[in-house]
C-alpha cells in the first residue's frame, strides 16, 4: 500500500459479489487521488487508423487530458517512415466538436499497391514526445497474396467431403491423396450439403477408390492457391483416417522467420528420437528434401518429446532475396511411408525489403528487477538497445547482449540476445508504477514494444485462484480452484497436496501461504510442487498388505454398506466400495509434478 492510501475501510456492506467496503470522505478523497495518478501513468493518447487505400492514410488522435494540443501522427511502411501529419483535419460526421478536427490524412505511396505484401502503421505524439503510441486499428496489413483455407468436414468408406475458399478470390483446386496417392483434382465449387455446419458455398465431395474396409487407410486434403500454381495449404481436420492406423502421423512447426534463414522442427513418434526428413517448398515449387537432427533445446519441454535433435535450418537462397514476398511450405515425411502432413505455421511468408520489426520479451518486471530479450532480424548478431520506461519518462537504455540459449533457435539462431537492469529504487515505494519497455528499430521507424509490456506494479495484487487448506504435517491440501484463473491454467485440481513453493516447502498453515502469494509481482510465474494421486491398476493379491486384505474382506461382507480404505507400503491407496457381497476396488498412486502457473493482475485479490 503506497504512501498516504487509507487503511480498513471504516465499513463493509453486502454487494451483488460479496462484501463491499464503505469509505470516510477523508479515505475516499486519497482514493480518488490515487485513482489520478493511476490514471494519468496509464496515458491519455487515443485514436484509430480508420483507412488504409488509394485515398490515402487517414484516421484521428488526441488527447483527452489536452484537447486544445494538436499530436502529431507518424506513419510507417514495413518499418519504413513515410510521412508526418498533423492530427488537426476535420473529421467527418463529427460536426462542430471539438473532437471533430482531430483527423489526419496522408498520400498513400504507390509502393503500397504493387501486389506486395505491406504493412503500415501510425504512431500518435505530443509535441514534446520522443516517442508515440500506436492507434487502434496499427498495425494494418494490406496486399500480398493470402493462403487459401479449408476443412475435411465428413469422411466415410465412400468419400471425403469438406469446403476450401481462397480469400483472394478464384476458385481453388482440391487436391485428394489416398494413402499417399493423388486422386484428380476438384473443384470447390458446391452449395453446402445437407446437415453439414460451414459456409454456404465452396463444397467439394471425392469419391474414394476401391479399398479394403478391414485395413486402415490415410486421408489426406490440400487446397492449392488460386493465384500461385502449386501453392498448397493443408486443409483443417486432415489428414484422418479410416479405421485406426497403425502409422502415427509425424507433427512439427515453423519456429523462425527471417528473409535469410527460417527453421523450425518435426518428428514421427514411430521412429522415436530418430530424425525424420521434410519437404521444403519455395512459392509452390519444390526446393529439397532436407534431415531435421540439429539440436533444439527448448523441444525437451514439450509433452512426449525426449530428445532436442529434431530441428531444420534452411538458409534462404540468395534469389529468393529479391525484394518480393515469397513463401516457404515444409511437410514431414512420413515414417514409415504413408500421408506427408504439412506442418503448423506453413505455409509462411518472408520479404527481405522490409524494415524487420525487432521482436522480445519481458520476462520479469518487479521491484527487484526488470529483464527480457529482444532481437532484430536487420541487425543480425548485434545486440538491440531496449528503452524502459517507467510512469511515462525513460529512465534507462540497455543493449539486449547477455547470453540466452533458450532463445535458439525459436526466436533468433544465436543466444546473445538477453537484457536485464536492476529496477530503481522508485519502484519500492509502494505506490502504482508502470513499466514499459521497448526494443529501437534498426536501421530505423517505430520503436516495437516488447510482449508483456506494459507492465503494472503496486496498483492491481497478484491472483493466483486458488483455496488452501492446512495438510500437517506434509504442506498444503487444495480445496478450490477458480475457473479461468491461473491455478486452472495449469491444471491444479483440487486434492492436490502443494509441497514447495519456489523450491521452499510448502507451510502447514494457509495464512503464510495466502501472504508468500500477495508478496509476488503480477505477470510472475510461480513454482508449485504439487503431489497427486492418480488412478492406477488393482495389486496383484500376494501385493496386498493384511491390513488391505482384512479392509477388502470388510467390504466384500454381504451386509456391508460404508466403504473401506488402505494404503500399501509403497504409496498405492486402495477405496473399497461395498457392492452386495463384493467390493469394487479404486486404486490410486501418488506422482510428483510441478507446475509454474503465471500470476495475474486482480483488483482485490
Amino acid at each position: 500500500m503506497g504512501p498516504g492510501l487509507p487503511g480498513a475501510p471504516t465499513a463493509w456492506v453486502p454487494g451483488p459479489h460479496g462484501l463491499v467496503p464503505i469509505y470516510g470522505p477523508d479515505e475516499r478523497a486519497l482514493l480518488d487521488a490515487e485513482a489520478e495518478r493511476v490514471r494519468a501513468r496509464r496515458g491519455t493518447v487515443v485514436g484509430t487508423l480508420t483507412d488504409v487505400g488509394p485515398d490515402g492514410l487517414a484516421g484521428f488522435a488526441y488527447d483527452h487530458e489536452d484537447p486544445a494540443a494538436v499530436l502529431t501522427v507518424d506513419l510507417f511502411v514495413d518499418g519504413f517512415a513515410v510521412a508526418s501529419v498533423r492530427a488537426d483535419a476535420p473529421r467527418a460526421g463529427h460536426g462542430a466538436a471539438w473532437s471533430a478536427r482531430r483527423g489526419f490524412r496522408a498520400a498513400a505511396p504507390a509502393a503500397l499497391f504493387d501486389g506486395e505484401r505491406h504493412v503500415v502503421q501510425a504512431l500518435a505524439r505530443r509535441a514534446d514526445d520522443a516517442t508515440g503510441v500506436e492507434l487502434v486499428g496499427s498495425p494494418r496489413r494490406v496486399g500480398g497474396n493470402q493462403v487459401p483455407d479449408g476443412a475435411l468436414v465428413h469422411l466415410d468408406a465412400e468419400a471425403v467431403v469438406g469446403w476450401a475458399r481462397d480469400p483472394d478470390g478464384g476458385q481453388p483446386a482440391v487436391h485428394v491423396r489416398f494413402d499417399g496417392r493423388p486422386l484428380a483434382p476438384v473443384a470447390a465449387d458446391g452449395p453446402r450439403p445437407a446437415g453439414l455446419d460451414g459456409p454456404a458455398t465452396g463444397w467439394f465431395r471425392v469419391a474414394l477408390p476401391p479399398h479394403d474396409p478391414a485395413r486402415p487407410h490415410q486421408v489426406q486434403v490440400l487446397v492449392e492457391d488460386a493465384q500461385v500454381a502449386g501453392l498448397l495449404k493443408e486443409v483443417r481436420g486432415s489428414p484422418r483416417a479410416l479405421a485406426e492406423p497403425e502409422n502415427r502421423l509425424p507433427r512439427g512447426a515453423i519456429a523462425f522467420v527471417t528473409p535469410t534463414q527460417i527453421s523450425g522442427w518435426a518428428l514421427d513418434p514411430d521412429v522415436g528420437d530418430a530424425p525424420i526428413a521434410v519437404d521444403v517448398h519455395f512459392d509452390g515449387a519444390f526446393w529439397r528434401r532436407l534431415v531435421a537432427d540439429q539440436e533444439f533445446a527448448a523441444l525437451v519441454h514439450q509433452p512426449g518429446i525426449t530428445s532436442p535433435y529434431h530441428l531444420w535450418v534452411v538458409d534462404v537462397p540468395p534469389e529468393l532475396q529479391d525484394g518480393r514476398t515469397h513463401t516457404i511450405s515444409v511437410f514431414a515425411v512420413n515414417q514409415p511411408e504413408g500421408p506427408n502432413p504439412e506442418l503448423a505455421g506453413s505455409p509462411a511468408t518472408f520479404r527481405s525489403a522490409t524494415n524487420t520489426p525487432p521482436a522480445g520479451w519481458v520476462d520479469v518486471a518487479n521491484h527487484d528487477l526488470i529483464a527480457g530479450w529482444a532481437y532484430d532480424a536487420d541487425l543480425g548478431a548485434g545486440p538491440v538497445e531496449v528503452e524502459v520506461w517507467i510512469d511515462g519518462a525513460l529512465w534507462t537504455v540497455v543493449r539486449a547482449d547477455q547470453r540466452r540459449p533458450d532463445l535458439v533457435p525459436v526466436v533468433c539462431p544465436e543466444p546473445d540476445h538477453g537484457w536485464s537492469v536492476p529496477a530503481p529504487e522508485a519502484l519500492r515505494d509502494g505506490g502504482f508504477h508502470t513499466v514499459r519497455v521497448l526494443a529501437r528499430n534498426h536501421p530505423g521507424g517505430p520503436a516495437q514494444e516488447l510482449s508483456g509490456s506494459p507492465r503494472e506494479l503496486g496498483g492491481l495484487r497478484p491472483w493466483l485462484g486458488v483455496g488452501v487448506a492446512g495438510a500437517p504435517p506434509r504442506g498444503l491440501r487444495v480445496t478450490q480452484v477458480a475457473p479461468g484463473s491461473p491455478a486452472s491454467e495449469v491444471d491444479l485440481r483440487v486434492g492436490d497436496l502443494l509441497l514447495a513453493m519456489n523450491g521452499a516447502p510448502a507451510p502447514v498453515d494457509p495464512e503464510p501461504f495466502a501472504r508468500w502469494v500477495q508478496a509476488r509481482t503480477p505477470g510472475e510465474a510461480v513454482a508449485l510442487e504439487l503431489e497427486r494421486h492418480e488412478p492406477v491398476a488393482a495389486p496383484r493379491e500376494d501385493e496386498l498388505t493384511p491390513e488391505a486384505r482384512e479392509a477388502l474382506a470388510r467390504a466384500s461382507a454381504p451386509d456391508a454398506t460404508d466403504p473401506t480404505t488402505a494404503t500399501l507400503p509403497d504409496g498405492r491407496v486402495g477405496r473399497f466400495v461395498p457392492e452386495g457381497g463384493a467390493a469394487r476396488q479404486e486404486w490410486t498412486a501418488p506422482t510428483r509434478r510441478t507446475v509454474h502457473p503465471v500470476l495475474v493482475p486482480r483488483a482485490g485479490a
